[in-house]
């Protein structure tokens, strides 16, 4: 899947990642990274939702 533009970001999104499987999702606080597990989590109460493969995942999480 190709990466999501800022421009179509929820207002609430404040960073975005990639999981292994080549997913995007939006969240609203920073996610913690599961490499292991192949993708990024919430540890907390956060709002987050898939935005829509890269060998490069663990690196995809982007600050606003």
């Amino acid at each position: 899947m190709s990466k999501p533009s800022w421009d179509d970001a929820p207002s609430w999104a404040n960073y975005l990642a990639q999981n292994e499987d080549g997913q995007w999702f939006w969240y609203e606080k920073k996610p913690e990274i599961s490499v292991n597990m192949g993708y990024f989590y919430a540890t907390y109460p956060d709002k987050h939702e898939e935005a829509s493969f890269s060998d490069d995942w663990e690196c995809s999480l982007e600050k606003r």
